[in-house]
């Protein structure tokens, strides 16, 4: 194995281990959220979901990626 594959490994394995940490001390604090904000488990339901569900539109509207990389699928 090249030393450019092993770091490219490592890189992504670093990044998919930050986000599960990432996620999992996030998930945690839902039921303290939920009790600070006020808010019930299913309206914290419809706020995640209409999360996860607009990101794709704004990406395609915005034209660039989250990173700036590439266009991701523009309507132009």
């Amino acid at each position: 194995m090249t030393r450019s594959l092993r770091r490219a490994r490592l890189a992504t394995f670093a990044y998919f281990a930050l986000n599960g940490f990432v996620l999992g001390v996030w998930i945690v604090h839902i039921p303290a959220i939920e009790h600070q904000v006020g808010i019930s488990h299913a309206v914290l339901g419809w706020l995640l979901l209409l999360l996860g569900a607009a990101h794709s539109p704004g990406c395609n509207w915005s034209g660039r990626s989250p990173t700036g990389s590439a266009p991701v699928g523009s309507y132009r």
